[in-house]
């Protein structure tokens, strides 16, 4: 009698290898979607930071500037696009201003400030209007290359300016200030008093235009005069923006901002910064991140006539 053998089963169908490769397909189709989703999603994210940082970088830029900006003859030009100002880099006080001469002695400053900044004119406080008055330098120079002043003209009858004890020396009064400094520029129509408060300050302008760094897009510049009158040194100190990046100006007697600046630009007691920053670079397929940061900056000594 024979015995049959039943048949040892020794591998898969090719209904089941290709019913298991359709699920392995399904499987890894949805594992690449999650990971390219979430890598779109971090692009955006990080498209977003880098807008957000573009805005936040030139608010914090402008606003050195622009908080020591005074509300009265501070504002030399201004239009949307654009915004030219007197900024004050170091105060003190005046010592002796005659024909062609002023001496001034200066508050400690700190030389970060001045290191690479240009002086553009001084201006004094008067004591009646409590305005200041500018008087704009002929030929711009460093501020580093300031002529040193004589210390004897910080000396009012025998009192040292800015002391209120007699007897004291100019070379004690000289080591507790910054600088004594002299100014060759025409002097004031007004001759201000000795003692009054007085300042020296830079001229520089902020504007929005055709990025050098990002064809096609809006990049801020600096722009400030330089030694040589008629060649400014133009910085373009970040970018990209929209379009729609900007200066409004809040006016006298005005809670809102307005898009244009009045004829009188004593009139305006403060800027608002509509700052939109935008990635440098684009997704595929979609329009680069933009983060608008919008603020407010007002001048220093506002008065309400």
């Amino acid at each position: 009698m024979r015995t049959r053998l039943s048949l040892v089963r020794r591998g898969f169908t090719l209904i089941e290898i290709i019913t298991s490769l359709a699920i392995l397909g399904i499987i890894g189709l949805a594992f690449v979607r999650l990971v390219v989703s979430q890598a779109r999603f971090t692009e955006g994210q990080m498209a977003l930071r880098n807008a957000r940082s573009v805005s936040r970088n030139a608010m914090n830029i402008m606003l050195t500037d622009m908080r020591m900006v005074q509300d009265s003859g501070g504002l030399v030009a201004a239009a949307p696009d654009s915004v030219t100002m007197r900024v004050p880099v170091a105060f003190g006080l005046l010592c002796n201003n005659t024909p062609g001469s002023t001496t001034i002695s200066l508050l400690p400053i700190d030389s970060a400030m001045t290191a690479l900044g240009v002086y553009a004119g001084w201006a004094y406080r008067d004591s009646v209007s409590g305005q200041y008055v500018y008087n704009d330098a002929t030929t711009p120079t460093q501020f580093n290359s300031l002529s040193t002043g004589n210390t004897n003209k910080c000396v009012d009858n025998g009192i040292v300016l800015g002391q209120q004890e007699p007897g004291i020396v100019p070379l004690t009064y000289l080591g507790r200030t910054g600088r004594i400094v002299h100014l060759s520029n025409p002097t004031v129509t007004t001759v201000p008093g000795h003692g009054w408060p007085v300042f020296l300050y830079q001229r520089i302008t902020y504007r929005f235009q055709g990025s050098s760094a990002y064809p096609g897009r809006v990049g801020l510049f600096r722009k400030m005069r330089s030694t040589a009158i008629g060649s400014p040194i133009v910085d373009e100190i970040i970018a990209p923006f929209d379009t729609s990046a900007r200066f409004r100006f809040y006016v006298l007697n005005s809670d809102a901002a307005a898009d244009s600046a009045p004829a009188d630009l004593n009139r305006v007691r403060g800027l608002e910064l509509v700052l939109a920053g935008s990635s440098p670079r684009a997704q595929q397929g979609l329009k680069a991140a933009e983060q608008a940061l919008v603020t407010g900056v007002f001048f220093k000594n506002r008065r309400d006539p």
